[in-house]
């Protein structure tokens, strides 16, 4: 199973959760993001956590999920 190592950034954060979908680390020290990929490769279950949470959350986000989250905004206001 693969895991997602990404930066921590506003439109990114949108989408992914640290440590549930992912682990995000600030782009700016390259010492996180090594420390992060190592404890990646080296824990297996914890690969398999990330990319299952990343499977259940992103199966909602599909075309007709999202149209109707702007219909029902738009009948809000």
């Amino acid at each position: 199973m693969k895991a997602i190592l990404a930066p921590e950034m506003v439109g990114i954060r949108e989408v992914l959760t640290h440590n549930k979908t992912a682990y995000l680390v600030n782009p700016d020290f390259e010492s996180a993001t090594e420390h992060s990929l190592k404890i990646l490769l080296e824990d297996e279950a914890l690969r398999l956590k990330f990319g299952n949470a990343t499977m259940d959350e992103m199966s909602s986000l599909t075309w007709a999920n999202c149209a109707d989250r702007v219909h029902n905004y738009r009948k809000r206001r």
